[in-house]
């Protein structure tokens, strides 16, 4: 049986890589579902040139956050 702690350094890079990976994504679905409460609660509230203004960033910001998802970086 290998020792577990040469194991654990020798797959270290790659189970760190794994790692960040997961945390990354889990971000980026956290920010997701923010903006599209944002956007949902901005559509409530919809009343003039300022929230418009807003909206639009966020549909934007949606919409890049979106396409990175596609792309999966």
């Amino acid at each position: 049986m290998r020792h577990p702690i040469t194991f654990r350094a020798r797959n270290a890079p790659s189970v760190l890589r794994a790692e960040r990976q997961k945390q990354k994504t889990a971000e980026r679905q956290l920010t997701c579902g923010n903006l599209v409460n944002v956007a949902n609660f901005e559509m409530a509230l919809w009343s003039g040139a300022t929230v418009a203004k807003f909206h639009a960033h966020t549909v934007n910001a949606w919409w890049s956050c979106a396409i990175a998802a596609l792309r999966g970086t």
